[in-house]
């Protein structure tokens, strides 16, 4: 499992990389740290899905790492708060997000709560000025 597990940040990194992503890893695990606190059950759950279902994921050569971080990510912020996930494009238009990552859009899980703030989940290391007025909006 050691292996996997570094081959899949490897790969992670690589696609981060060639994206221009920036690392979303310790914002999730914020909300792996909420989870915990609130949600010990589902917590368990969180971890037992990173071991089984993350690491192969972005472990295997067929699939995106990236994809399979969103996913794991979209889980998360689900269980603290239901809602949907939609992509920003540099210029701040947002739409559901597509089969496909794309190139420059930034990932947000929006909960369905008003009173909640949104989850980023995938970033631009260096985001659009549109994108960062959203996240400031949205994010804090």
């Amino acid at each position: 499992m050691a292996d996997h597990a570094e081959l899949a940040n490897r790969r992670t990194e690589q696609a981060l990389d060639r994206a221009g992503l920036a690392d979303p890893r310790p914002a999730l695990r914020d909300l792996l740290r909420c989870l915990k606190a609130s949600d010990p059950e589902a917590f368990a759950e969180a971890t037992s899905r990173y071991q089984k279902d993350l690491v192969p994921a972005a472990a295997a050569e067929e699939n995106d790492p990236l994809a399979a971080w969103l996913e794991y990510g979209t889980w998360l912020a689900e269980r603290l708060s239901p809602g949907e996930v939609v992509s920003i494009d540099a210029t701040g238009r947002s739409r559901p997000p597509s089969q496909s990552l794309r190139k420059g859009d930034m990932y947000l899980h929006l909960p369905a709560d008003p009173k909640r703030r949104a989850v980023l989940l995938l970033a631009p290391r260096r985001p659009s000025e549109a994108q960062r007025e959203t996240i400031g909006l949205l994010v804090g």
